[in-house]
């Protein structure tokens, strides 16, 4: 299964009021998050000329700290891993977890 994952600026810390907490978990940014976000960003602004990303890439220290990652919770990825036969134990799926086309 791949891992989901969506980035959230949030400068007034309103996610926590929006966030469904029994399926989601909202965390500061980790270094490994930091870096695709920060890649993500770059491409788009390439890509778009978006005003918003140049202003956030230019001052990415600050603007950085407002972000957070939403991932699903453990258990949710489990059940969802099981219901995709994807989940350790399945005979389809190779030994690193991951689905193998039959």
């Amino acid at each position: 299964m791949r891992e989901s994952q969506l980035f959230v600026h949030d400068p007034d810390e309103r996610l926590p009021l929006r966030l469904n907490a029994q399926l989601v978990e909202a965390q500061p940014l980790d270094e490994v998050a930091r870096a695709r976000l920060r890649a993500l960003l770059e491409r788009h602004l390439e890509l778009t000329g978006s005003e918003r990303a140049a202003a956030l890439l230019a001052d990415w220290e600050q603007a950085s700290q407002a972000f957070r990652v939403v991932r699903p919770r453990a258990e949710i990825a489990r059940i969802e891993a099981e219901a995709e036969g994807t989940a350790s134990g399945d005979p389809d799926a190779d030994p690193a977890g991951e689905a193998v086309a039959v």
